[in-house]
């Protein structure tokens, strides 16, 4: 009888820890789905560039608010200021109240002859492992961007002995876009620990509702729409780095598996590596393979679902700024 009862509990005992052993598997699902659902945005203006063809004295008790002021001085010479308004103080929660801040900023210099020639619009996130966290959503955001609009100045900065992503940005003459670092790049003193800003240029108006709230709503519909187009100008350079470094010496990594090990912030859905492990052409079933890199190495993907939901992210806290 004791022996039955000691074989039973064993027997418990297993299966609790088998149990226990699932519900952990399921833990991890869930905190990588957690990713999307934690991805809240608040959205501000920045800063801004004028330019006026009157002269520019800023009294003193708005100098905080001005990072630099320049002039032209060709045929029909301009004077130029770079503003961030958020300076005086943190009440700037609303384009209203921007507005507001701005038209007293204006009068005060006696100046009411500008138009607004740059515009930074700011999305930021608060906790200090945020840009770490959605470091590889954002990069395929502006990945889309840059291939919905041809744009060739696109790059990414490391911090020199870490190797830590600072930022990734992409810059024509029209637009910028960049994801960066807020609580390395101001040493901890803003309260932002990782912003998203997307930036318009070559302006030439006095109100920008209709540049964010229209222009770049259509910008991420358009970029959105090159998901597929994005993911394959990846897989493009990707396979050439494979090629060329799978027998170079010294050796940059060692296996298929150790190449999409190290390359996985650039592998942002499940179909891109699938077809990027069908061009290396050394896989029978690149879909089991795929199924079980994921399984044992935890590669995280972006389906369009989830990149539509970012990108709404993105549109409702523009519109809690702008249409509070």
């Amino acid at each position: 009888m004791f022996v039955y009862q000691f074989a039973m509990a064993k027997v418990i005992g297993v299966f609790c820890v088998l149990k226990n052993q699932n519900f952990t598997k399921e833990d991890k699902k869930m905190s990588a789905n957690q990713i999307l659902k934690d991805y809240h945005l608040l959205a501000g203006i920045h800063t801004i560039s004028i330019q006026t063809p009157e002269p520019l004295i800023v009294p003193e008790n708005y100098k905080s608010v001005v990072s630099s002021i320049s002039q032209n001085k060709e045929k029909n010479p301009t004077n130029s200021i770079k503003l961030n308004l958020n300076k005086l103080g943190p009440n700037i929660s609303t384009y209203s109240e921007f507005q507001d801040a701005l038209t007293e900023l204006m009068e005060s210099v006696g100046c009411d002859n500008y138009i607004i020639t740059r515009a930074d619009l700011k999305f930021d996130m608060f906790d200090s492992e945020d840009y770490q966290k959605f470091s590889k959503l954002n990069r395929f955001l502006i990945s889309m961007l840059a291939s919905a609009y041809s744009v060739r100045n696109s790059y990414k900065t490391m911090q020199l002995f870490s190797q830590k992503q600072l930022s990734v940005a992409i810059k024509n003459k029209y637009m910028e876009c960049e994801n960066y670092d807020k609580e390395a790049q101001s040493h901890g003193h803003d309260e932002a620990a990782c912003r998203l800003e997307v930036r318009s240029k070559a302006l030439h108006v006095k109100d920008l509702w209709h540049e964010f709230m229209e222009h770049w709503f259509a910008r991420w519909d358009k970029a959105f729409a090159c998901y597929g187009q994005t993911y394959r100008k990846y897989n493009q350079e990707l396979i050439c780095i494979y090629r060329n470094g799978k027998d170079a010496f010294p050796k940059e990594f060692l296996s298929l598996t150790d190449f999409l090990i190290k390359y996985q912030n650039c592998i942002f859905c499940k179909e891109q590596m699938v077809e990027l492990i069908e061009m290396t052409g050394e896989v029978e079933n690149p879909d089991v393979r795929v199924k079980n890199h994921k399984t044992r190495y935890g590669c995280e993907f972006f389906g369009e679902k989830d990149i539509q939901a970012a990108i709404s992210e993105i549109k409702r806290a523009t519109t809690q700024y702008f249409n509070p």
